[in-house]
């Protein structure tokens, strides 16, 4: 039920969300800002389209820089850069991001992952 409201939402507005890429469900991800989703959203298809993490990990950093609470956010920045080789202390820093904002997101996205 909340996939359709969010896809019939979606459906009515113009410009920014009808950039978001329709394979994102917007129910699953906890953030206040637009922008901040969008950005998710073209990390997510650019993680899936290309085996360098560096593009996904700048959209996602470029997300949480406006909303410092997208748990979903922090939990990719976590994965990406653990699959990318990088700093182990940079994954560590993300997931503590994630558990620390886990109160702002709804009891579903908490347990999904």
């Amino acid at each position: 039920m909340v996939e359709r409201l969010a896809t019939r939402l979606g459906a009515g507005m113009t410009a920014p969300l009808a950039r978001v890429p329709a394979r994102v469900a917007l129910s699953r991800v906890a953030t206040a800002s637009l922008a901040a989703l969008r950005l998710h959203a073209r990390a997510v298809a650019a993680s899936s389209a290309v085996g360098d993490q560096s593009v996904p990990l700048a959209l996602l950093d470029q997300a949480v820089a406006l909303d410092s609470g997208f748990v979903d956010a922090w939990r990719r920045i976590a994965i990406a850069n653990a699959a990318s080789g990088g700093p182990s202390a940079r994954s560590r820093d993300a997931v503590e991001r994630a558990w620390h904002a886990r109160a702002l997101v709804s009891e579903g996205e908490r347990l999904r992952r």
